[in-house]
């Protein structure tokens, strides 16, 4: 008999060192891969946030990769250059807060509303430093703009801030739970001792599938108005919530101004989509808060049929076109202008520094779509030298890098010198913005 029990348990225990050995094996062989790397993937109706320029984050669930190039993504995964931390004495800031519709999908980052809108106020206030901050990232819901505004903390401390939200992202159905609920689950369940090895992620994806977007699409089809408000990425009681939040943390640093995304008759809607736009407009209403219906002045310089030429306001039923944008800003500044009176009387009362007096020294005839490098000689204020950003013919240049003898060298992108002619440049400093002549002609082949 011990005979037996011994041989049992000596093949007991080869049986469970081999599934050991196999299980190790496995689990080092997933990580090689960085197989199931989260227990829960990311995933909403769209897809927008599986293209290849976003990365996962564990409170907002996704923001922009960083990058550099003429379209820039900072370190805080934003389109454009990282915002100043603090703001200058001589400095209107615009936080422009949303989703595709402000990030600007399929448009150049000059021609998205932000910069379209930052462009207008320099023009009109050349005097002072006019910078805007587009907080805003592909398929954000107003539970990710909430929390990202307070990620930014002081950096979205605007003198006006201009809301974009709830264009259609919040009442999509949800995938798994709500985005709230979601950002909790994933947390808890990446802290779950049983999903520590990657074959226990492994295991949960198995058991839990992640449905196709065939199925997701019928699921959207057979919802009605009433399952549409409570199965969403944000139920609507949530997104009263957030836009509540959005409005009171905003305000505490200046002006808000709400824009209500452009519904045009005919597009498809889901059946719960009203009832959001009257939260929207509840909300805003009830904080006393400026609202602006764009839809007239985006569509206002179209003409009847014109609506799949270039000068089309929208290049799909939700995302407007860089014409578009040129008409929501004239619509916006009057709203801006107003809003902003206060900080412009506060801002006129200090005491403006010497402009700065700068020149080119390497003027040059380049092809169209070549890039190039300006250097510029001259004198600049002391407080100016950390704070200098040029605009070659609307398209940002960025921060300029010490040349020698004082230089300052812009590297211009070729995106900048698309267009035969001479190339204008801005260069903005906290005394104000100056025109500098280029001497930079570009030619066509």
């Amino acid at each position: 008999m011990r005979a037996l029990i011994g041989k049992v348990t000596s093949r007991f225990g080869l049986a469970l060192l081999g599934i050991t050995i196999a299980l190790g094996v496995s689990e080092i062989a997933l990580r090689i891969l960085d197989v199931a790397r989260d227990p829960l993937p990311i995933r909403v109706l769209g897809g927008e946030n599986r293209d290849a320029g976003i990365r996962e984050d564990p409170e907002i669930l996704w923001v922009l990769r960083e990058r550099a190039g003429p379209d820039p993504v900072n370190a805080l995964g934003l389109r454009g250059r990282l915002p100043y931390s603090t703001k200058g004495p001589r400095e209107l800031r615009i936080v422009c807060l949303g989703d595709s519709c402000t990030y600007g999908l399929h448009v150049q980052p000059e021609e998205a509303w932000p910069e379209v809108l930052r462009d207008s106020l320099q023009v009109l206030y050349p005097d002072i430093e006019v910078t805007s901050i587009s907080a805003a990232v592909p398929g954000h819901s107003t539970f990710q703009s909430r929390a990202l505004l307070e990620r930014l903390d002081t950096s979205a401390e605007g003198d006006v801030t201009i809301l974009y939200l709830g264009a259609w992202n919040d009442m999509l159905p949800a995938v798994y739970h709500s985005d709230a609920a979601f950002v909790r689950l994933r947390r808890n369940l990446e802290t779950a001792w049983y999903l520590q090895p990657r074959i226990g992620r492994v295991a949960w994806r198995w058991a839990h599938p992640v449905p196709s977007d065939a199925e997701l699409y019928n699921t959207v089809a057979a919802l009605d108005e009433q399952s549409g408000l409570t199965r969403a990425r944000v139920p609507i009681s949530e997104f009263r919530d957030n836009l509540r939040s959005i409005v009171s943390r905003a305000s505490r640093s200046g002006r808000v101004i709400g824009i209500l995304p452009p519904l045009r008759p005919g597009d498809a809607q889901l059946a719960w989509v009203p009832a959001y736009r009257h939260e929207l407009v509840n909300v805003y209403r009830e904080a006393g808060i400026p609202v602006l219906d764009p839809l007239t002045a985006m569509t206002a310089s179209i003409s009847s049929g014109a609506e799949s030429s270039a000068a089309s306001p929208f290049l799909d039923p939700v995302h407007p076109s860089a014409a578009g944008y040129r008409n929501l800003v004239e619509a916006l500044l009057p709203f801006v202008r107003s809003a902003g009176e206060d900080r412009l009387a506060t801002i006129r009362g200090v005491d403006r520094p010497m402009a700065p007096a700068l020149r080119a020294v390497n003027g040059q005839v380049v092809p169209v779509g070549s890039s190039a490098t300006l250097r510029l000689v001259g004198w600049l204020p002391e407080e100016s030298s950390l704070r200098v950003r040029a605009w070659v013919n609307r398209v940002d240049c960025g921060e300029p890098r010490a040349g020698k003898a004082g230089e300052l060298a812009f590297e211009i992108p070729g995106r900048a010198l698309s267009r035969p002619g001479p190339a204008t440049m801005m260069v903005r400093t906290p005394s104000g913005a100056v025109s500098i002549d280029t001497g930079i002609e570009v030619r066509s082949p």
